[in-house]
């Protein structure tokens, strides 16, 4: 971010931080969900309406912040899929 960023740029900067991060997240819950499923541990019956709300209300966001061009979409999960790699690769090692 520069130095004095002008408030167009923030606005712009956070919504591409925030489509990045729940992109991010719709894909860190389906693979919880579809990991819990291969080993026989389904998530219990509220557990899992949980788990599909907040898969919703990810996606609800992102929806909004579509208005972006098929390019920067484009871009944008390009962008999630390497911060999500890191972040599980980071993870593991905990």
């Amino acid at each position: 971010m520069p130095k004095e960023p002008t408030p167009e740029y923030k606005a712009r900067f956070f919504t591409n931080l925030l489509f990045v991060l729940s992109d991010v997240m719709e894909m860190a819950l389906l693979d919880c969900n579809e990991s819990c499923k291969t080993i026989g541990k389904e998530l219990r019956y509220e557990d899992r309406m949980h788990f599909n709300r907040a898969i919703k209300e990810v996606r609800a966001i992102r929806s909004h912040l579509n208005g972006t061009t098929m390019d920067n979409q484009i871009l944008f999960g390009e962008s999630a899929d390497e911060i999500y790699e890191m972040i599980v690769k980071n993870a593991d090692k905990v």
